[in-house]
């Protein structure tokens, strides 16, 4: 089939983009980065508006058009990588070290799929397909909370990577704590926020069906909280090369998410999945710490986190005091609840004036 044909290439320059692209990443070249992505994806869409919307082309000329940009937009950053770097035989002494580290990652693909989406079948079947939809509509709003998480962790890689090459283990700490604090202090309102105008969005563009499961979208978010605490934690252990850990803490956390959603879904329903994506999500951000911690000494910070929580709930009292559906004082009430939120923080010196110059320095 030709658009099998086609897509598999697609797919293939795609890959191999991420891979060469990951080369300016390594180099901290983020602008540069960026800006290559956001070339190649308004590229795309621009060629599929013109042949597909505008000239009304069949769909297979659409795709080859996209296979000859794609393939254009790869050989141009070959080039860039091949001045920089050169071209020499590659180092066999480097194998052995590369495959140890990388192997045990491989099946970490799958294990992930399995602990996000498994969820889904087993709802489909002790449930409906009605329950599948409310649930994943719960699971697409409490997602929100990895917004914050990603790009302070697609910077923080090599960031800690570089210094740790350097042997500059106090500034590496020091950036990992940072991090951690900025990605606490930005999620846990954020909860609270989600938790209270999440009804009054589903209002308007879902049924009434989902505000029965409102707090499915709090534990999920809940659930979300402890992944962007894993995945700073997680670059330590990549760090020391013990990547085998990642493998069995994955093995783990499948299972164990399969067993919880087996276990509650028929007693408790679509909650029982959210509780169960809540445990295990928890387990595994508290043993990928508990494993870093034998190589790194980076402590969880209980103190700011407590104070976070503190504001968060003096944020989420001023909320639900002001009660109106006026969609035109949302937005005032959201810019109200912000300045409240960092009010407190600032009094209980949660965070000062250097605080928020390092967080902009980190953004």
């Amino acid at each position: 089939n030709k658009y099998v044909l086609i897509l598999t290439g697609l797919l293939f320059l795609r890959t191999i983009f991420l891979f060469i692209l990951s080369y300016y990443r390594a180099q901290y070249k983020i602008k540069f980065y960026s800006l290559i992505q956001s070339i190649q994806i308004i590229g795309e869409i621009t060629i599929l508006y013109f042949t597909i919307i505008y000239l009304n082309l069949p769909l297979i000329v659409a795709l080859i058009a996209l296979f000859l940009y794609n393939l254009s937009i790869e050989l141009f950053l070959f080039i860039l990588v091949l001045k920089d770097v050169g071209i020499t035989l590659p180092d066999l002494n480097y194998i052995k070290p590369f495959l140890l580290f990388s192997l045990p990652l491989i099946p970490n693909v799958s294990l992930q799929w399995v602990i996000n989406f498994s969820d889904r079948y087993l709802i489909a079947h002790f449930l409906d397909l009605e329950n599948v939809g409310i649930y994943s509509g719960s699971y697409t709003i409490g997602h929100v909370i990895t917004f914050f998480v990603s790009p302070l962790a697609f910077v923080l890689y090599p960031t800690i990577s570089k210094l740790w090459e350097e042997k500059n283990i106090k500034e590496l700490k020091f950036w990992v704590i940072k991090t951690l604090k900025i990605f606490l202090f930005l999620a846990i309102p954020s909860i609270f926020g989600i938790y209270y105008f999440s009804p009054l969005i589903i209002h308007k563009l879902a049924t009434t069906k989902f505000l029965e499961h409102q707090y499915l979208i709090v534990l999920i978010a809940g659930g979300y909280l402890f992944v962007g605490i894993y995945q700073i934690y997680l670059y330590l252990i990549h760090l020391k090369e013990k990547t085998i850990w990642i493998l069995y803490l994955f093995l783990f956390i499948a299972f164990l998410n399969i067993l919880l959603n087996i276990i509650l879904i028929p007693k408790i329903g679509i909650e029982g999945a959210a509780i169960s994506t809540l445990i295990s999500y928890f387990l595994q951000a508290f043993f990928t710490y508990i494993i870093s911690k034998r190589y790194f000494h980076i402590l969880l910070p209980i103190k700011f986190i407590s104070k976070v929580i503190l504001s968060s709930f003096v944020m989420y009292l001023f909320l639900i005091s002001w009660d109106t559906n006026n969609w035109s004082f949302q937005i005032l009430k959201i810019i109200l609840a912000v300045f409240i939120y960092l009010v407190v923080m600032v009094t209980i010196k949660g965070i000062n004036i250097n605080d928020l110059v390092k967080f902009r320095k980190v953004f």
